[in-house]
């Protein structure tokens, strides 16, 4: 989920934990150290605005895609989703600390103001949170993929344990290793998928590439 410039917080402290530019990758480790193995974003109604103008509300929020009323029945029931006219209202439903979140909206806003953030050293903050009704949400980790996978050679062809090919197997897309490297980008398999499963084919056929 992305959110046009949200703070990123815990629970219980209400403090930022990591950097909001992180990739999801590295977010998910840092949560082990969160008391409740979750985080939240939090944004304001100015903030909430600017990120619809460029994501549909069922992408950002649903997985598969929610409509409109799905989510409106998530704010209302409260239980990961809240909108609250006021910070002291939404600490109140959500168990956030409201102390810790205040002073953690006001490290913000300062930030922005001068453009140095003192916590995780951004420079890019553009705007201000304070503007209700506030939108939060509670993020938890779940698993979307694995990174291993067979071994193969440049025909795709799988390789066994000695490193020989294995006769008429062949592997393509995210099932071969090493595909993503350290980092998952949403998106960037799909090309090697079209050309890993191109080659695999011309090789199964008999063909000669190149």
């Amino acid at each position: 989920m992305s959110l046009e410039d949200p703070v990123d917080t815990g629970c219980y402290k209400s403090q930022r934990f990591i950097t909001e530019k992180e990739g999801i990758c590295h977010v998910t480790p840092h949560l082990a150290f969160q008391p409740e193995g979750c985080h939240y974003v939090l944004t304001d109604q100015d903030g909430w605005d600017r990120t619809l103008q460029k994501i549909k509300l069922g992408a950002l929020i649903g997985l598969p895609s929610w409509p409109a009323e799905r989510v409106e029945a998530e704010f209302k029931a409260g239980k990961n989703l809240w909108k609250c006219d006021t910070i002291d209202e939404l600490c109140q439903k959500s168990g956030v600390n409201a102390d810790g979140l205040k002073k953690q909206l006001d490290v913000w806003n300062k930030a922005v103001e001068s453009k140095n953030d003192t916590q995780f050293g951004r420079t890019d903050q553009q705007w201000k949170l304070g503007r209700g009704p506030w939108y939060m949400i509670r993020m938890e980790p779940w698993n979307n993929l694995s990174c291993g996978g067979v071994r193969v050679n440049e025909d795709m062809q799988v390789l066994g344990w000695d490193m020989k090919p294995v006769n008429n197997f062949y592997a393509a897309g995210e099932t071969v290793a090493g595909v993503h490297g350290a980092f998952y980008c949403g998106g960037n398999a799909c090309g090697f998928a079209h050309t890993s499963g191109w080659v695999a084919g011309q090789n199964v056929m008999g063909k000669k590439i190149g």
